[in-house]
């Protein structure tokens, strides 16, 4: 069963695009107890008229036949809001990310670790790969250390000579070299990690390359295109496969894909990246119709323009002065991966326009109109292509 609910006038109601899950259902006004001593109506006169016949008042749009899921009135003004998915998997707190000896891979690696998660770090160079672990260790001990000392003993422990509290393990890192387009090589490396962590909750695909050049197709070299593409692509899905059966057998868990503007909007340049991440919310899309029900949540992460030494090499990028801080992508990362947002399963966000909290605030609207996916749009409901 589907159950959305919103605080708002009954002309704000979204109504879901057809043929979408849950479009099935309906809007039903539910009973409401104010706050504080104020009741629906008063609450509305007093501020929160936004120029409707009507009240606002909580409505559930309740489908039957949808998948389980559960959201939350919003804020008092109309907005909306969701909370994490009911049937969210219980799954383990470990993250594998790919292309995690550098750039965005390197910070998503340690923010997840700071986040309390073990981490596999996969990438090509173990060196590389190697001096991330290294970095996470280090910046896990810190860490540590400053919470000892900051510890203050409460009055009583102190009279008992209680003996002082055990500081949280650092994580588990597990540094696996392996070439991600090597399908051998990739199962092998699925085998290790699955024996180091104990079981992936989380898979982040963000190893990827872009063009050499600059240019239109016309221009560029066909194989530096396919090398783009092979390896963008290839790689996500020989991971997925080989971790997948583990994840299923647990009851789920979490992919993120590290998407792009540039996988749904046309470009002048760098013709096999976005065809690459086109691929790669189509990939988002078919593993959440197929694997949702069995405990599977697949989003698309845009990390924004990061920088790094891709996009430092990148002439679009030459008079760039604003960046996406890496800490930004990494707090909507975790929020991912911790199940907040898994009502939004199968979407496209965005660090550094999307956060936690907007995407909260705008759930159930994204959730009514079927937004943020990658999908041919009907020019009506007269289109015999509406599905």
């Amino acid at each position: 069963m589907v159950t959305v609910t919103c605080h708002a006038s009954q002309q704000q109601l979204p109504t879901p695009r057809a043929g979408v899950p849950g479009a099935g259902g309906e809007w039903q006004r539910e009973p409401e107890q104010g706050v504080g001593n104020l009741g629906a109506e008063e609450r509305w006169s007093e501020g929160h008229r936004d120029g409707s016949a009507d009240p606002p008042a909580v409505w559930a749009w309740v489908d039957p036949g949808g998948p389980v899921g559960s959201r939350t009135p919003g804020p008092q003004d109309g907005g909306m809001s969701l909370v994490a998915d009911t049937s969210r998997p219980a799954v383990p707190r470990t993250a594998v990310v790919t292309g995690a000896g550098r750039g965005i891979g390197a910070g998503l690696a340690a923010g997840l670790a700071a986040a309390g998660y073990d981490v596999a770090l996969l990438g090509r160079t173990r060196a590389h790969l190697d001096d991330v672990a290294a970095r996470i260790q280090a910046a896990a001990a810190t860490a540590a250390l400053t919470s000892a000392l900051t510890a203050t003993p409460t009055a009583a422990s102190t009279a008992a000579g209680a003996a002082p509290a055990t500081a949280r393990r650092g994580p588990h890192v597990v540094v696996v070299p392996v070439e991600l387009t090597d399908a051998a090589a990739v199962r092998e490396a699925a085998s290790v990690v699955q024996d180091e962590l104990g079981g992936v909750g989380l898979l982040v695909h963000n190893a990827g390359v872009i063009e050499r050049a600059e240019v239109p197709f016309d221009q560029d070299d066909v194989e530096d295109t396919w090398r783009v593409i092979e390896t963008n692509v290839r790689g996500p899905l020989l991971l997925t496969h080989a971790l997948l059966p583990g994840m299923l057998a647990q009851g789920g868990g979490r992919i993120v894909n590290i998407n792009s503007g540039a996988g749904h909007r046309g470009a002048g340049e760098y013709t096999g990246y976005g065809i690459s991440k086109g691929a790669l919310a189509r990939m988002t899309t078919m593993l959440d119709t197929q694997y949702r029900d069995r405990g599977l949540r697949v989003f698309d992460l845009a990390p924004g323009v990061v920088r790094t030494d891709m996009t430092r090499g990148m002439p679009a990028h030459d008079a760039r002065v604003a960046w996406t801080p890496i800490a930004t992508v990494v707090e909507l990362l975790v929020a991912l991966a911790d199940g907040g947002l898994d009502a939004l399963a199968g979407r496209f966000v965005r660090a550094g326009m999307d956060t936690p909290a907007s995407l909260a605030a705008h759930g159930a609207e994204i959730i009514a109109v079927d937004a943020r996916r990658l999908r041919l749009v009907a020019w009506g409901a007269s289109d015999p292509l509406v599905p």
